[in-house]
């Protein structure tokens, strides 16, 4: 049997009794020719050389392996050292579903504790007791290599591939500081902490300090310093789980990890994990980490790399050595603001004593240091003068100092003071654009929003649109007054927090309000409109958006530009499957526009309608309709009947009627929107595709397939003709078709179409997406029909856990893969979890759709034809009769639904002797599938029934 097998062999640990070594050993034989493959590993207690921390060698044997194998027995269970120690360390591991778990049945036990875990021998009898040993020895190998092979598929199949990596690695985000003084002793401290450790526990140390201590430098220093030493060095902000989150897809492409789902991040830092424990010579830097719970979310407990963890106020328990980052002695800070001053080459004697000085009045924070030294470059004044300048502004800053002692102590507010006074009297413009990067976000300033979005600012900023040279010379003075950074890439600038928080409380709160809406009327001029085109434009500004989100609530700002940006906003995240961010946003747009005095109507209905296709996506339909109304009729009132946003519109309404099984009215709707879009547009716009594409989805529900297809062949043409090969709307008509040619029994060409969707849907939108959990459950489907059990439920538990992820547990969507998943089981003999899975989806369709909704009848009829399984034909009959009244009521009377309701009810009828009933619902059910258009796949089946039951009745 050939394997996939991943890059390196798959570490396979065994836990076992010390009076169980003999059967180990018997097993470790079969298990051989795997290791001389090198496809495993093997590892167990006694491999632990004399002299080693045996409970620390366990703890590194268990945390790096892939599988667990518990070789059971009554000893195993009496072992203080393999419940006690190992299973603790098991429990740990599973639980993060970092490994597999195997338990091996070696000898009888009346107590198994671990039934969830994979039981060997399958039949569960104990490996002692078979007549033939070596028979159940080898049973035990087969199935831990089904293990295997199931890992190294799920590394296969849950990946996209990659780079392998090119090593040495470094993602150090700052140059090296030339100015960098002096801190050898913390250094040394660091480098001794990492390297005269002995250990199998990933090294942790922490830089502690208050902001502008120094603390990102320090760590910086290190990593040029040490680089040398590391195959690796990696650099995180982790100030919060999102941009956390945001960076490790990055750094696992870089680390030629394959991609996990881009939407499931707990698989993404598993992988990140197994990385980390299976190489060495790494240096991770997690700068402005706060929460230590990310630090241990992140790092595996056992690995031969290091972590160094900056933060503000939290000392991390883990941590090897906490170094607390101290003011600078007066010595190194004098020579830091001689070095920063430009003048340690022709420093006199003088100078050194009022650099020393300064570095007094300061108290040795290095912030203020650099900017002093900074002011004194640029303005060319003496130290002297500066300090007394300084000496000067003490008393009016003191008076701030408690305040601001946690994060801004004096010093650098006096440093700033000065640096603004001298910017306002020598640079203006550069002032007027240091108060707007302070409410902007900080960590990432690109070049190009200040570029292109002055123009639409007021007062000086505006400026800077027709004089670009002015705007780069005012950057340049910021980044000379150490106010802004440059980042190493030198498309974006970076402006410190603590920067950030002294300009705002330099300002008085009128100004404040000022600058923030300047900030959100940028943002809003800079932010693309929402489309698959627009989508890596808009990934850049997503932390700025953010950004002004929080202003317009801390400032309660009501400006025009502010809803514009929140729709936008929200509209990103509901097309990336993120609803719950959506929602958030635009309803807070919404509030906010309903509060404006002079509202434009059509930008309240563009908000009406993305808040509608949110809640239709999220299966409210009630919430959805009433908005799509009210944007329908705001846009009325202004906009002639032809407009283009009157055909979205009623484009939307169409799509909510189909959704909850209208399907004639929402036919009627998308004829007449695509009579509008075709005059608007012409007949070969995208527009009119995604109408087309949806009125073939309608005809497909009524069972209307010629007419489905051509509607769908022409959606497909138009999106080719005018989309990129790989945008997600191809996903739509490719999707339909195949469900077409699967409802026709063509599986082969349905598998074609459903692999095409499915692959531009993994490329456009990552596989944790609403979209993806459909593709996969199609895919589900033909591997049922092609007998595939196993692969076929794999699918659909997918499409499961992805739909409740994205959508939650109560949408339709996740009723129709439940109601799949328990017909496979249903086939397969597993009657109590088929209706299980039956009822749960029946619950959700009642709740969201109604009972009388022809999906609500789909799995009525299932769970009818489940009971008939199960001997319970009263139950059965009136199941069968209820879905078939709901599909008269719903669908046209040709519908095959309709004519498989029938044969399934007179199925039954005739297996009770009731001919008479039975003969006229098969008659009619072959009937409807005669009149389709093309061969109806189940009509020889039906006719087959009919058959049999016109034969019992002549043998009666």
């Amino acid at each position: 049997m050939s394997l996939s097998l991943p890059s390196e062999p798959v570490n396979v640990f065994f836990s076992l009794a010390p009076q169980d070594e003999n059967l180990f050993e018997e097993l470790r034989k079969h298990l051989m020719p795997l290791k001389r493959q090198g496809i495993i590993d093997l590892r167990y207690d006694s491999l632990i050389s004399a002299g080693s921390d045996f409970i620390d060698a366990i703890r590194s044997f268990i945390s790096t392996a892939d599988i667990i194998v518990l070789l059971i027995s009554s000893d195993f269970l009496a072992s203080d050292q393999c419940i006690e120690v190992e299973m603790q360390y098991v429990l740990k591991q599973r639980a993060s579903r970092a490994s597999h778990v195997i338990t091996v049945l070696l000898r009888p036990t009346g107590w198994l504790s671990y039934p969830q875990y994979i039981l060997l021998p399958s039949n569960g009898k104990a490996v002692s007791i078979w007549n033939n040993q070596d028979s159940a020895l080898a049973e035990v190998a087969r199935g831990i290599y089904r293990v295997i092979e199931e890992f190294a598929r799920w590394l296969a199949g849950t990946t996209t591939p990659v780079k392998p990596p090119q090593f040495p690695i470094s993602t150090l985000p700052y140059r090296h500081n030339l100015f960098f003084t002096d801190r050898d002793e913390a250094l040394q401290i660091l480098h001794r902490g990492f390297t005269d450790q002995q250990t199998t526990q990933t090294l942790v140390q922490t830089l502690h300090g208050l902001g502008g201590m120094g603390k990102t430098l320090l760590a910086m220093e290190y990593a040029h310093r040490y680089q040398k030493e590391y195959q690796a060095t990696l650099w995180l902000n982790a100030e919060s789980r999102k941009l956390l989150s945001a960076q490790l897809l990055s750094l696992a492409r870089l680390l030629g990890i394959p991609a996990q789902d881009e939407r499931n991040e707990r698989e993404r830092i598993a992988a990140i994990q197994r990385w980390l424990r299976r190489h060495d010579r790494w240096l991770l830097v997690l700068d402005n980490l706060e929460d230590s719970h990310l630090l241990k979310l992140l790092i595996p407990a056992q690995s031969r790399g290091h972590v160094l963890v900056i933060t503000s106020f939290q000392t991390i328990e883990d941590a090897v050595n906490t170094i607390s980052v101290s003011p600078l002695s007066t010595e190194d800070g004098a020579l830091l603001l001689l070095k920063r001053a430009g003048m340690l080459n022709n420093a006199s004697e003088e100078d050194d004593l009022q650099a020393r000085e300064i570095v007094k009045e300061v108290e040795g924070y290095p912030l203020a240091i650099d900017q002093a030294g900074a002011y004194v470059k640029e303005t060319r004044q003496t130290l002297t003068e500066y300090l007394n300048y300084y000496r000067q502004q003490r008393a009016k800053l003191l008076k701030i100092r408690g305040r601001l002692a946690i994060d801004h102590p004096a010093s650098v507010a006096a440093t700033l003071s000065l640096t603004l006074k001298k910017l306002a009297r020598s640079d203006s413009s550069a002032l007027e654009l240091l108060y707007l990067l302070a409410f902007l976000y900080p960590e990432v300033l690109p070049n190009e929003m200040l570029q292109h979005g002055t123009a639409f600012l007021e007062g000086p900023l505006r400026a800077f649109s027709t004089n670009p040279l002015a705007l780069d010379a005012a950057i340049d003075t910021l980044i000379k007054f150490s106010l802004v950074q440059r980042h190493a890439e030198a498309t974006t600038l970076n402006m410190p927090r603590i920067i950030q928080s002294v300009i705002r409380q330099h300002l008085k709160k009128k100004q404040q309000r000022q600058f923030a809406q300047q900030a959100v009327r940028l943002l809003n001029a800079i932010f693309p409109a929402i489309s698959f085109k627009t989508w890596k434009a808009c990934e850049r500004y997503i932390p700025q958006a953010q950004h002004c989100a929080g202003l317009i609530q801390d400032f309660n700002l009501t400006l025009k530009e502010g809803p514009l940006l929140l729709e936008r906003l929200g509209s990103y995240y509901a097309q990336h499957g993120c609803y719950d961010e959506a929602e958030s946003y635009l309803t807070q747009a919404l509030h906010l526009q309903e509060r404006l005095r002079q509202r434009e109507p059509t930008d309240t209905a563009q908000i009406l309608n993305s808040l509608g296709l949110l809640y239709q996506q999220q299966a409210r339909y009630q919430l959805a309709e009433a908005y799509h109304k009210r944007a329908l009729k705001l846009r009325k009132q202004v906009l002639s009947p032809e407009h283009p946003k009157i055909a979205e519109s009623l484009h939307n309404l169409a799509l909510l009627y189909g959704d909850q099984g209208e399907y004639q009215r929402a036919e009627q709707f998308y004829l007449y929107v695509i009579a509008l879009q075709e005059r608007a547009t012409g007949s070969n716009h995208a527009n009119v595709a995604k109408s087309l594409n949806n009125l073939g989805l309608i005809y497909f529900h009524q069972g209307r397939y010629a007419q489905a297809e051509a509607t769908y062949q022409r959606a497909l043409a138009i999106y080719r003709h005018c989309l990129p090969a790989n945008h997600p709307d191809l996903m739509h008509p490719l999707d339909g078709l195949g469900a077409l040619a699967e409802a026709q029994g063509k599986y082969l060409q349905a598998q074609e179409r459903y692999q095409e969707a499915f692959a531009i849907c993994k490329q456009a939108l990552g596989e944790i997406h609403p979209e993806a959990a459909h593709c996969i459950n199609k895919l589900a489907d033909i591997a049922e029909i092609k007998g595939n059990y196993q692969e076929a439920e794999s699918h659909y538990l997918r499409a499961i856990s992805i739909g409740e992820q994205a959508l939650g547990t109560d949408h339709p969507d996740v009723a129709l893969f439940l109601n799949n998943l328990a017909f496979l089981v249903h086939r397969q003999g597993q009657y109590q979890r088929a209706e299980e899975l039956y009822r749960r989806a029946l619950n959700i369709y009642e709740q969201v759709l109604g009972a009388d909704h022809p999906d609500f009848a789909s799995v009525l009829n299932n769970l009818g034809k489940l009971f008939i399984n199960m001997g319970d034909e009263e139950r059965a009959e009136k199941l069968l009769r209820q879905a078939m009244i709901i599909y008269e009521k719903r669908l046209p009377p040709t519908h095959p639904d309709i004519a498989l309701a029938l044969s399934d009810l007179a199925e039954l009828l005739g297996k009770q002797h009731r001919y008479i009933e039975a003969e006229p619902l098969y008659e009619r059910a072959i009937a409807i599938l005669q009149s389709q258009t093309t061969p109806h796949p189940d009509l020889t089946f039906v006719q087959d029934r009919y058959a049999s039951l016109q034969e019992h009745r002549n043998k009666k």
